[in-house]
């Protein structure tokens, strides 16, 4: 039987996400930083996990950079993830649909979600139904069993 490896959080965080292309040093290792940070309590917060005040400014300044889009933030992992399936083996693929549902949250009945109209909640709603506000989230996870001789 192989034992599987498992990285510490910091080579986790360098694995996945050290090869994004942010345009800025800075910001290259503040990414790596702040996923090491989430890594170590995947379920708390930014706010939590981050240590200090300026580091939790700067993780903010990150997210809202238009240079750390979601697709340059993902890129090294996603092509890590594709690489590694791309060998030969048997697979196990685990998946999950889930539809989040805000129409009855409080908030979302008072402000619409920045005053969605008709139209846009239509298209966000997978019911088509304009007064409902939510969206569906699919993940799958690979898991590679064993390689192929």
């Amino acid at each position: 039987m192989q034992e599987s490896q498992f990285l510490d959080a910091v080579q986790w965080a360098e694995s996945e996400f050290g090869g994004a292309q942010l345009g800025d040093a800075r910001r290259e290792k503040r990414l790596v930083r702040i996923a090491c940070a989430l890594a170590t309590d995947p379920q708390g917060s930014l706010h939590g996990s981050l240590r200090n005040w300026s580091e939790l400014m700067g993780g903010y300044r990150l997210l809202k950079s238009p240079t750390a889009s979601l697709e340059k933030v993902t890129q090294p992992h996603r092509d890590k993830t594709l690489n590694a399936c791309r060998t030969p083996g048997e697979y196990f693929l685990v998946e999950d649909t889930t539809e989040l549902d805000y129409s009855s949250h409080h908030s979302a009945q008072e402000r619409r979600i920045a005053r969605l109209d008709d139209n846009l909640a239509r298209l966000a709603s997978p019911h088509g139904n304009a007064r409902r506000l939510s969206f569906g989230d699919r993940r799958t996870m690979c898991i590679k069993i064993r390689a192929l001789p």
